[in-house]
C-alpha cells in the first residue's frame, strides 16, 4: 500500500515538475480508478485526507505575494480555519454550521450567552454599507456613532454620542458631545473643538465650532452657533440665528429667532424675544417682548411688550422696563423703567399719540391692574386699579388708585386720585386731589381743588364751570359746586349748592340747599 501511494506522489511530482510533459488527469488511489476528466488531481480515500499547510494568522500575513487561489490553514490565534487569498485579500472560509456564523439570510438557534455582533480584538466595531461609512462603535474612546458619515472626521474627541445622518460628522477634539437627528452638530462651519454640546432634532445646532456647554433641542435649534456658550434653546427654530451669544435661554418655536450676538436672555413662549439682539432680558408668553432690541426689559405674559422700543434709535431708550400681563406694553413705543402688571397696562404708550420715536418723553410709570394707562403718555405716574389713567394724555407725576380713576385725564399738571372713579371724567389743568369713591368723578376740567370723602364734589364741575380752589371734606360734600373758593366740611355740607363762590360750611348738612350765594359762611346742624 505504501509503495503504492510512494509511486503515484513520485509519479505525480514528476508530471508537475518536467517543463515538456503535456498536463494530464492524475488519479491517487488505492483501488486503480481513473482520474475524472475535470480535475487535474483526482484524489479519493475512505480513510485518509488531504493535509493543507498549516500557520499562525501572523504567517499567512508574511506570505510574500501569494497567488490567487492560495489555500491556507489559519490555527490562531483567531478566525481558526481555512483560508485563501481572492487576489485582493485573505478570506476565511467559515464553518457552514449557522450557529457558527452569521448568515444574510439570518440565523437559527442563536445563543446570547455566546453568540455575538462585533470583534474579539480590542478594536472599533465598523459599521459599513455599500462600502460607505455607517458608523463605528468605540468602548476604548466611549465614542458610539450610528448614521451616515456620523463621527467620521473625529480625530481624538472622547465620549462621544451620535445618532443620524452626518451627526458630529467633523467633530475632531470635542469632547462629550450628543448629537441625535440628521445635521445635529454637524459642523458646517468647520471641525468642532468645543466640548460638553448636546443636539437633537433635525439639523440642531450644525455650525457649532468652538462653542461649549449649548443645549439645544428641536429643528433648527440653535442653527447659526458657532462660538456660543452656555446656550439652552428648546423648540423648533429657538436661537435659530445667533452666532456667538452667551448664556441665553430660549424655549418655544422661533423664540430668540433673530438674536445675533445678545447674551443673558430668557425667552419662554413662541416667538418671545423674536427679534431681539440685545441682553439680559426676561420674556415670558407668546410673542412677549418680540420686537426688543434694548437691554434689561421684562415681559410676562401674552403679547406683553411685543412692539416696545422696536422703533427706538437711542440705546439709553427703551430699557429696565418690566410688563407682567396679557398685552402688557403691547404696542409701547418708548419709554424706560416703566412697569406695567395686568391685562393691556401701559398698552400703546406713545404709540397711538403720534410719539417720535426717541423721545424720552414716558418713563419711571407704574401701572397695575387691568387696561392701567391704557394708550397714556408722560412720566412718573403712578396708576394701580381698573383702566387707571388710561387715555391720559400730556401729563405726568399723577397718582391713581382705584378703578377708573383718572380715566381720561390730559392734565399737564399732576392729580391725585384715590378711589372708585375719583376724577374719572377730568380734562384739563390740573393739582386736584379727590380721595373716596366718587369723589370729582364728573367733573370735566377744575385746578386745585380737595375732595375728601364719599361722592365729595361728585357733579362739580360738570358743566364745564370754572371749578378752582374748592375744598370738600366729608360724605356728599359740595357734591355739585361749579366754581371756585368754595369749603365745605361735614357730611353732605354745601351738597346743592350750584352757583356758589367763596363759600364755608361746616357742620353736618350745613348749607345742605343752598343754591347759590357769595361769601356765606355756616357753621353747625343744618344751618342754611
Amino acid at each position: 500500500m505504501r509503495l503504492k501511494l510512494l509511486t503515484a506522489f513520485l509519479f505525480f511530482t514528476t508530471i508537475f515538475s518536467s517543463q515538456n510533459i503535456i498536463a494530464q488527469s492524475l488519479a491517487v488511489n488505492t483501488t486503480g480508478a481513473v482520474a475524472d476528466n475535470s480535475a487535474i488531481l483526482d484524489i479519493t480515500s475512505t480513510a485518509k485526507g488531504m493535509l493543507i499547510p498549516r500557520m499562525t494568522k501572523d504567517e499567512k500575513n508574511g506570505i510574500v505575494a501569494p497567488a490567487t487561489g492560495l489555500l491556507v490553514y489559519q490555527s490562531g490565534p483567531d478566525s481558526t480555519g481555512f483560508h485563501y487569498f481572492n487576489g485582493t485579500l485573505w478570506v476565511w472560509l467559515a464553518n457552514a454550521d449557522a450557529k457558527l456564523g452569521w448568515l444574510t439570510t439570518g440565523n437559527n438557534g442563536t445563543d446570547t450567552a455566546i453568540n455575538f455582533l462585533g470583534t474579539l480584538d480590542n478594536k472599533p466595531l465598523m459599521l459599513r454599507q455599500n462600502n460607505f461609512w455607517m458608523g463605528q462603535l468605540n468602548t476604548s474612546k466611549k465614542n458610539y456613532f450610528i448614521g451616515a458619515a456620523s463621527g467620521f472626521n473625529n480625530a481624538s474627541g472622547i465620549l462621544l454620542s451620535a445618532f443620524g445622518d452626518s451627526a458630529l460628522f467633523n467633530n475632531t477634539t470635542g469632547n462629550g458631545n450628543t448629537a441625535f437627528g440628521s445635521g445635529a452638530l454637524k459642523g458646517l462651519k468647520g471641525a468642532i473643538t468645543g466640548h460638553v454640546n448636546v443636539a437633537v432634532g433635525n439639523n440642531a445646532m450644525p455650525s457649532i465650532t468652538t462653542g461649549g456647554q449649548n443645549i439645544a433641542i428641536g429643528d433648527n435649534a440653535m442653527f447659526s452657533n458657532e462660538t456660543g456658550a452656555i446656550n439652552v434653546a428648546i423648540g423648533a427654530g429657538a436661537f435659530e440665528n445667533a452666532k456667538k451669544g452667551d448664556g441665553n435661554i430660549s424655549i418655544g418655536l422661533w423664540s430668540q429667532r433673530l438674536n445675533d450676538s445678545g447674551y443673558n436672555n430668557i425667552a419662554i413662549g413662541t416667538q418671545a424675544l423674536y427679534n431681539n439682539d440685545s441682553s439680559r432680558n426676561t420674556a415670558v408668553g407668546f410673542q412677549s417682548l418680540f420686537y426688543n432690541n434694548r437691554f434689561n426689559n421684562v415681559a410676562y405674559g401674552y403679547g406683553s411688550g411685543t412692539i416696545a422700543s422696536y422703533l427706538q434709535t437711542d440705546p439709553l431708550l427703551g430699557i429696565e422696563n418690566t410688563y407682567i400681563g396679557y398685552a402688557s406694553g403691547y404696542y409701547t413705543n418708548t419709554g424706560s423703567k416703566n412697569v406695567a402688571v395686568g391685562n393691556r397696562a401701559l398698552q400703546g404708550m406713545g404709540y397711538f399719540n403720534g410719539d417720535v420715536p426717541g423721545n424720552d418723553n414716558y418713563k419711571r410709570n407704574v401701572a397695575v391692574g387691568d387696561s392701567a394707562m391704557l394708550y397714556a403718555v408722560g412720566s412718573d405716574n403712578v396708576a394701580i386699579g381698573f383702566k387707571t389713567l388710561s387715555n391720559s394724555q400730556y401729563g405726568g407725576r399723577h397718582v391713581a388708585i382705584g378703578s377708573r380713576a383718572l380715566s381720561s385725564t390730559s392734565s399737564t399738571y399732576p392729580n391725585t386720585a384715590i378711589g372708585y372713579l375719583s376724577m374719572d371724567s377730568i380734562t384739563t389743568t390740573g393739582a386736584n386731589t379727590a380721595l373716596g369713591s366718587y369723589t370729582l368723578a364728573t367733573a370735566k376740567t377744575g385746578s386745585a381743588n380737595t375732595a375728601i370723602g364719599n361722592a365729595a364734589m361728585y357733579e362739580a364741575g360738570v358743566t364745564w364751570a370754572t371749578l378752582t380752589n374748592n375744598t370738600a371734606v366729608g360724605n356728599n360734600s359740595f357734591r355739585k359746586g361749579r366754581y371756585y373758593g368754595n369749603s365745605a366740611f361735614g357730611s353732605e355740607a354745601l351738597s346743592a349748592d350750584t352757583s356758589g363762590i367763596w363759600k364755608t360750611a361746616i357742620g353736618n348738612v350745613y348749607m345742605q340747599n343752598n343754591l347759590s350765594g357769595i361769601l356765606n359762611a355756616g357753621v353747625g346742624v343744618s344751618s342754611l
